[in-house]
């Protein structure tokens, strides 16, 4: 799609609002479609909790204009549209203002050449970041693949990325400037400066003068000397090392803004520290060895179908949760954000007016290092039985290999499971579900499907009224649909979806099994039952 073309859907819907409340805000996110724009006036001094009202429901790359410094009142803009699931062209952005890093919307910390999803990257080219960043192009065979094999972009770096920029600085300088008093006004959430000053937009903030004229040059600050403010409107710079030693990769987050009770369990699972991968094992670990209060994790539970962008850390962290073994909090995500969950031990976290409350649990660490130390030390173990059940298979699939060879077609880049799409909201999915053994009647029916898609559906899959999904009938994750659906072999389902919400659904069981064997007949009759069932859906 073309630059303009992105730009156009965010500014044709927009919203004026004069000093509203909360819930206003909230009833004009709502009424706006899914690409949209606000602008809203209020007073200098309401600027800030105008701004937070607005992050809360989903606005982003919120931006401050002050038409007129005699007058008292300022114009926030902002935009809504984030939306769909995450996915790697290899895209990076730079960010080229005076200051270190910045933090956007969706929690995205940019210092230097940083790597994003494609769908990041749309937003990007919105006219309010274009003095500020400088996006590249996509890599061209990820790019292709987008619309029928997406690779997923992981999206959890969000410490990382925090504990890089620390070790780039070196504290506070301390400066005999003079004091002046700025706001910065967008389109990022937090900006970090050279010397580690960190600037929240729409506060009132002290700056030394030197950085605040640097600011201003490039459209970065405003200057409000010369305006009256109550005291408690202004504050210093929070300094980002001082602040990151004392609260780790927190420190960049609204923590008031975090929701959920956790509740101890009476028993605790210690076996689920053996059923979880690697990774969390070792971030377990971590958090014992160093005495660490939490780990922070960006990303969905691969269990929740819908998901935005699965992650097997969080599924992983989600079953020591449900084990009893840590408890969490997270951040609202408004629809199209990637879900940002903090993870602690059990009884280690609670939530206080928002904000999470941190303590240490020295009775429950040590029961958990044990049983991670006993896990390893019987490994060795299970890698020996583990070896010998290999080898037996390995001779197995050896003597059937002729029986169920996968027959080479043309075209053979299958479409891949589209479970990291956004959830389908108006449209057609077509579910193809399969068991764990494929057999050469199954692995036609995939060929034959994905070639039906690619050959005469690729606008539809482009535009998401038209949704592939493959589907494991072993998978206890999908107990539901196979349930649903009266699944019991290979086959093919068509879904039909209105305002999210699942309308109605057609089988063609009986006919990928009498037509498994003709790739000419196959196509023809999955490409008019699919034109018939996505044609039926229109109003």
């Amino acid at each position: 799609m073309k630059v303009s073309s992105e730009i156009e859907q965010f500014t044709q819907n927009t919203v004026h609002l004069n000093n509203p409340g909360e819930e206003d805000i909230n009833n004009a996110y709502l009424r706006l479609p899914a690409r949209g724009r606000i602008s809203i006036t209020c007073p200098i001094g309401g600027v800030g909790a105008t701004m937070i009202c607005m992050e809360k429901v989903g606005f982003f790359a919120l931006m401050l204009i002050v038409p007129n410094r005699l007058q008292p009142t300022a114009q926030v803009w902002a935009f809504k549209g984030k939306e769909g699931a995450c996915h790697d062209t290899g895209r990076t952005v730079s960010y080229r203002g005076v200051a270190l890093a910045v933090l956007d919307d969706d929690g995205h910390l940019i210092e230097g050449s940083t790597p994003v999803c494609e769908k990041t990257a749309r937003l990007y080219v919105l006219p309010v970041y274009r003095d500020f960043l400088v996006i590249s192009q996509p890599d061209k065979s990820l790019y292709h693949r987008l619309f029928i094999d997406p690779k997923p972009f992981d999206c959890d770096n969000f410490e990382s990325a925090a504990a890089s920029l620390a070790k780039r600085l070196k504290g506070p300088t301390g400066s005999s400037c003079e004091a002046v008093p700025v706001m910065y006004p967008g389109p990022f959430r937090i900006i970090i400066l050279k010397d580690g000053s960190m600037l929240r937009r729409g506060q009132i903030t002290l700056l030394h003068s030197e950085q605040a004229r640097l600011l201003k040059a490039s459209k970065e600050a405003l200057m409000l000397d010369g305006q009256d403010f109550a005291s408690s409107d202004l504050s210093s710079a929070r300094d980002f090392l001082t602040s990151y030693q004392i609260r780790g990769s927190l420190c960049l987050k609204d923590a008031w803004w975090v929701d959920g009770t956790p509740i101890l369990k009476e028993t605790l699972d210690f076996q689920a520290l053996g059923r979880v991968n690697k990774t969390t094992q070792r971030r377990i670990g971590k958090l014992i060895a160093r005495r660490q209060s939490y780990f922070i994790l960006t990303g969905s539970d691969p269990r929740d179908e819908y998901g935005c962008c699965p992650s097997d850390d969080v599924g992983s962290s989600n079953r020591l949760v449900e084990a009893g073994l840590l408890h969490f909090l997270a951040w609202p995500a408004p629809p199209g954000t990637c879900p940002t969950t903090i993870y602690a031990f059990a009884g280690e976290i609670e939530q206080k007016d928002g904000r999470p409350i941190f303590s240490i649990n020295d009775e429950l660490r040590k029961q958990v290092q044990n049983h991670l130390e006993s896990s390893k030390k019987g490994k060795i173990t299970l890698l020996k039985n583990v070896l010998r059940v290999v080898l037996l298979l390995f001779v197995g699939m050896a003597l059937a290999y002729p029986l169920w060879q996968k027959p080479k077609r043309p075209g053979d880049a299958a479409l891949r499971n589209t479970q990291t799409r956004a959830p389908m909201i108006n449209g057609v999915g077509i579910y193809f579900f399969h068991t764990s053994v494929r057999c050469n009647p199954c692995l036609n029916m995939e060929a034959f499907t994905q070639q039906t898609l690619g050959d005469h559906f690729s606008e539809q899959m482009k535009d998401n009224t038209l949704q592939y999904k493959k589907i494991n009938i072993d998978d206890a994750r999908y107990r539901h649909l196979i349930d649903r659906y009266s699944i019991f072999t290979s086959t093919i389902v068509l879904v039909r979806f209105r305002e999210g919400k699942e309308k109605n659904f057609e089988s063609l069981t009986a006919q990928v099994w009498q037509l498994y064997n003709s790739e000419q007949q196959f196509v023809s009759m999955l490409k008019q039952e699919l034109s018939r069932f996505m044609s039926d859906g229109r109003e």
